[in-house]
């Protein structure tokens, strides 16, 4: 009997854990939901549509087209742009999935009359490509044996490069076709070199002569020119931090000396004209560019905790304008009428937007995504210095709440 009682508990203990189990298991999976965030899947569709800008945008100089490197689902891409919202793939270099790899394009600007520009690519060698500034079409290629570090066009038929061996050499158009480049004189002897600093801010100084900076020194040179020409070279307790340059021969100086820092007219002659303090407290500038034709500037202010701020200042007589960004401002490049940036000004991932000199007008030219977000909210990033107990200067990363 007693055998029996414990056969029916046992067989009432299985059919409990039977029933029990899988309502736990529902029960679970019913907590688990509660849980999870509203419209996970939608955010996560959204972030994975999102690609990223990898270079400065280079506008041409009527500000009207645009050329952009952005990641591809197989790579990266090089973009041309012709209108607000439109974009056109130029050329797609695959690397093993969306901005995997090394980036092996580079962008080398426009024509003086927009008619053309240009960048350069690794397929199976380097190559430098010449592309229709009107279509974005396909005008020619020219093997290259290096990878282009720095491009200026001097005229519509002459486009100067600065190769990563620190040669400068001249592309020109001859006889109806593209001419693989040749060294400038001063390059055609082999020991003939420029200093070992990376090259900076490479650009047309004049229709004959390129300028750029290395370290605290800026250097001018002319295809024909038997040695590059030092325009400055920082004296002790006063350190040229970056310049911008209009042609023709048009620069403005940002350095620091021993009472801060400050931005200045330079000329040839190393006569310095209108100086403008920093106030430190205010500012901490970087990317200085001159606009309006060389009347006014635009830079950008990373000061710490404050959200990134684009700062333009149209010429001497009207006030700065302000435009603080959402989101850390990844790339800035100037037109003549306009100041182009990649970030954020809303709930919506990192495009390129146009910030009219003239009017402060603010417009996305080229949005991230086809479609807005409608389930992912944007978090501004802080990022502030803190020192520990021992001295110890030490970088953290704050993390607004998404509004």
């Amino acid at each position: 009997m007693s055998g029996f009682l414990k056969n029916i508990r046992s067989k009432r203990l299985g059919i409990v854990v039977g029933v029990a189990a899988p309502l736990v298991v529902v029960l679970w999976h019913l907590l688990a939901l509660a849980a999870r965030p509203p419209h996970l899947n939608q955010v996560v569709a959204e972030l994975g549509s999102t690609m990223r800008f990898v270079a400065e945008p280079m506008p041409n100089h009527a500000c009207t087209r645009l050329i952009f490197i952005q990641t591809t689902e197989k790579g990266y891409g090089v973009f041309f742009s012709e209108a607000p919202g439109m974009r056109k793939l130029v050329f797609e270099q695959p690397s093993g999935g969306a901005g995997y790899g090394n980036l092996d394009e580079s962008l080398m600007g426009w024509s003086p009359d927009d008619q053309l520009f240009a960048y350069g690519r690794h397929s199976s060698q380097w190559e430098i490509v010449i592309c229709d500034g009107n279509t974005g079409a396909e005008v020619a290629v020219v093997p290259f044996n290096h990878f282009v570090a720095g491009a200026a066009w001097l005229s519509p038929e002459l486009l100067a490069l600065a190769d990563s061996e620190r040669v400068l050499l001249t592309m020109r158009y001859h006889h109806d076709q593209w001419v693989p480049p040749q060294p400038f004189k001063f390059f055609r002897d082999a020991s003939n070199q420029l200093p070992g600093d990376p090259i900076r801010g490479f650009a047309a100084y004049d229709a004959d002569s390129v300028v750029w900076q290395q370290s605290g020194t800026l250097f001018a040179c002319g295809p024909d020119s038997d040695a590059p020409a030092t325009l400055w070279e920082s004296p002790a307790g006063n350190t040229l931090l970056e310049f911008s340059v209009a042609q023709p021969r048009k620069l403005l100086v940002h350095c620091r000396d021993n009472q801060g820092e400050y931005f200045a007219r330079f000329y040839p002659t190393n006569r310095i004209e209108g100086v403008t303090r920093i106030k430190r407290n205010e500012y901490r500038p970087n990317h200085l560019s001159l606009v309006n034709d060389a009347h006014g500037y635009a830079f950008l202010n990373q000061a710490g905790a404050k959200p990134d701020t684009l700062v333009i200042k149209p010429d001497d007589s009207h006030p700065a304008t302000e435009i603080q960004w959402q989101d850390q401002v990844r790339y800035l490049a100037a037109g003549k009428d306009a100041v182009y940036v990649v970030s954020s000004l809303n709930d919506q991932p990192p495009g390129i937007w146009k910030c009219d000199v003239a009017s402060g007008a603010i417009e996305c030219v080229v949005p991230n995504v086809e479609k807005p977000f409608r389930y992912v909210l944007n978090s501004h990033i802080a990022v502030e210095a803190i020192t520990n107990g021992t001295g110890e200067q030490l970088t953290c990363y704050l993390l607004s709440p998404a509004h």
